[in-house]
This record gives structure tokens, C-alpha cells and sequence, in this order.
């Protein structure tokens, strides 16, 4: 799947490019001595890289042979120089665009410099190692034994400046939106015989990137792909002036699922009050507010994400303040409890499920009391943000 302009190659080769035959047996009778001109032009076969560069060994060559000890193997070392080329991928949605790569061949690996890329809307850098002299560990292996043994999948070290995560989804899953037409690709990963990813393992780093009305700086992550799933491990980013530390997966389209699926999971901490209030359109001060949970949901569109989403949160917000400015986006002023305009301590649980996040157990610690409040967001742009009236007072 590779075209472009002629490739520049600039390789070595070197090997005793014959096998070497086994010294006979001790046991066997020993054979008729060949003429001293005939005996070193065997050796020189066996043992060096060239006649013309190495000594014969007569006697030398026979005690290696006699102590088990391999010979040099054949070697292939260089370079091989690719501009302006298209590569393409049963597996991917479009073709990759390579201005100029080089490929380093021989060693313990086979390496590509650092490649710029363009795959559809999205740029990058990447580099990729293929390693040599790998195997898979045998059937029944101990378990050490098998993590010492060598990863023979390939590995990448990927970097973007900018990243829009729907981009992405549509740049290498294919995009469905009404009126159009399902991709080759959905339809390929939709069948038993498509042909899945290739196993590989990397880093992913992204200085910016877009996850529907949030912009996360900073992020990198770790993965690993097997199959047609992408587990995510690692996972930070700096995000509403805190921090994000989790882990995910995503699996690919299949026979019984039409579309991809997201499960994430992990900690928010630090998170700007008032960021956070702007982002549901609404005025918060106050502390740094601390969240963890486990979404999972799947779709193309953020509609599908947000009426599939499903999970739980935590969060913990000391010394806040809960005000809004405009009606239309947010909560009507009218309608938010008393004891959220300024309270020492707000914690509690919400589910999410039906497009929306609901509050439930949860209680805000206000003058010496105890308020519990009924809260819901409809998960949308902008989200509504709905209060219910305060049932009970409660002593600490």
C-alpha cells in the first residue's frame, strides 16, 4: 500500500551467506584427510565474512565447530529514504500523506526517524520501532520468563500540536451523519472477516485537544492496541485550571455493535470554580472542586454520546459559592437553593444516565446545617442546569 517517488537505498549485506555443516560425530570413523588447499577453502566458506577479508582458520575453525559456537549470520544494515508518499492500510479510513521518512534497517531493531504526517484533517509527528530478534513466549512459559522475553509488536511515539477528538474519531473510524453514506471502512470493521488493527504499543502526546466544549492542554497517554481495542493507561492532561489522571479504552466497531464505545475512568482534582461555572453557564467562586467516577458511551455524534453516556461521579467542593448571571443558559436565579450562595462544604454523588448527570446523595454543609439539594444537568450545548427545592434541615 506504499506509492510514491523512488525510493533512495543505501544498504550493506554481509554473511557467510552459506550454511555451516555440523562436525561429524565422535563416534563416526574419521574421514580421509583432504589436501591442505581443499580443507582451508571449507573453512573460509564456514567461518569467514569474505575470502578476500579474513585469514583462513584450519585449525581454529574445527575447535569452534567442536565447542558448539555459531558462526557470523547474515546482516542487512542501512537506509532506505521515502518523499512524497501515500501509504495505505486496509485497516484505516483514508491514506497517510509522508513528505519524507527514513528507515534505519539492522541491529537490534528496525527504526523510522521522526515522520511528519498528514492522515485526513490530522497532523502530526511520529516515530515507529520495529524490534528484531523478538519472540513470543511458548505456551505454558513462567510467568517471568515471560515478561523478560523481548515485545516483538511494533512501537510509536506519536506528537500533535492541536487534536479535536471528534476529528479523530471520524479520521480513523470513518464518520456516519445523517444523509450520508457509511463508510467503506464501518463496513469492513462491521463484518467477521475485516481485518483488525495490527497489535502495537506507544505514547500519544497532544499539546491541545478539543473534547466538545472542553479544551484539554498537556495531555499525553499510553497505549496499547490488540485486536480492534485501544486501552488507554496513563491518561494526564491539565484541564478547567486542574488535572486529569485516568485511564480508558476504546473498542472498535463490531458484528453485534454499530458504533464505537468509550469507557474512562479516573480523578479530577483542583478543578477552577469558576471555570467550571462558566462552563454550564453559570457564576461560581469559591475553592478548587475534586471529582472522580467511570463514564462509559458510545456513538459518532455528541448526540449519541450524550444520550448513550452512562456512569457515576463523586466530587467534594469546600468554601463555594453558587450564583447565575443569565437565565437563558443556565438556572433561573429564583430557583437555587439558599444554602448553595455560600456554604463551607458541598459533596455527593450523581449518576449519569438519559442525557443527563442527577445529583442524589449528596449535602451542603451552610450555617451549621445540613442542606440537602436536588440538582440535574441535561448533557447538552449549552447543558440546562435545574434545581429542586431544599425537603429537610438537618443538624451536622
Amino acid at each position: 500500500g506504499l506509492a510514491g517517488e523512488p525510493l533512495s537505498v543505501n544498504l550493506t549485506a554481509e554473511g557467510p551467506w552459506l550454511p555451516v555443516e555440523p562436525a561429524p560425530a565422535l563416534e563416526a570413523p574419521a574421514a580421509p584427510p583432504m589436501p591442505p588447499s581443499t580443507t582451508q577453502t571449507a573453512r573460509i566458506t564456514a567461518t569467514s565474512r569474505t575470502a578476500a577479508t579474513e585469514p583462513a582458520r584450519t585449525d581454529l575453525a574445527r575447535t569452534d565447530f567442536d565447542r558448539g559456537v555459531r558462526p557470523a549470520t547474515d546482516t542487512l544494515v542501512g537506509t532506505v529514504t521515502l518523499r512524497n508518499a501515500n501509504w495505505r492500510a486496509d485497516y484505516l479510513a483514508n491514506h497517510v500523506q509522508i513528505a519524507q521518512a527514513t528507515l534505519h534497517l539492522g541491529g537490534m531493531a528496525t527504526e523510522f526517524d521522526p515522520v511528519v504526517f498528514t492522515y485526513g484533517p490530522v497532523k502530526g509527528t511520529a516515530s515507529i520501532t520495529l524490534p528484531a530478534n523478538c519472540a513470543a513466549p511458548e505456551n505454558g512459559a513462567p510467568e517471568a520468563a515471560a515478561k523478560s522475553t523481548p515485545s516483538c509488536e511494533p512501537q510509536f511515539q506519536a506528537q500533535f500540536a492541536s487534536l479535536n477528538a471528534a476529528t479523530l474519531q471520524n479520521a480513523f473510524l470513518g464518520a456516519r451523519q445523517p444523509g450520508t453514506v457509511l463508510s467503506k471502512l464501518i463496513d469492513r470493521l462491521s463484518s467477521s472477516s475485516a481485518p483488525p488493527w495490527p497489535a502495537m504499543h506507544g505514547t500519544i502526546k497532544a499539546n491541545t485537544l478539543i473534547l466538545g466544549p472542553v479544551t484539554l492542554t498537556n495531555g499525553s497517554t499510553s497505549i496499547e492496541i490488540t485486536g480492534n481495542t485501544a486501552d488507554l493507561t496513563d491518561v494526564d492532561a491539565t484541564l478547567l485550571g486542574g488535572h486529569f489522571h485516568g485511564s480508558g479504552t476504546l473498542r472498535w466497531v463490531s458484528s453485534d455493535q454499530q458504533q464505537p464505545a468509550y469507557t474512562i475512568e479516573g480523578h479530577l482534582e483542583r478543578l477552577s470554580a469558576p471555570a467550571v461555572g462558566q462552563l454550564l453557564a453559570m457564576r461560581w467562586t469559591g475553592g478548587a472542586i475534586n471529582m472522580n467516577g467511570t463514564i462509559d458511551a458510545s456513538g459518532f455524534t455528541p448526540a449519541d454520546l450524550a444520550t448513550s453516556a452512562k456512569g457515576k461521579l463523586h466530587f467534594d467542593w469546600r468554601h463555594g459559592s453558587v450564583a447565575n448571571t443569565n437565565a437563558d443558559a443556565g438556572a433561573d436565579a429564583s430557583d437555587i437553593p439558599p444554602a448553595l450562595a455560600h456554604f463551607d462544604e458541598w459533596s455527593g454523588d450523581a449518576k449519569i444516565a438519559d442525557g443527563a448527570i442527577a445529583v442524589g446523595d449528596n449535602r451542603v454543609v451552610a450555617g451549621g446545617r445540613n442542606h440537602p439539594v436536588h440538582v440535574s444537568i441535561q448533557i447538552a450545548n449549552p447543558p440546562k442546569v435545574e434545581f429542586g427545592q431544599i425537603d429537610q434541615l438537618q443538624n451536622p
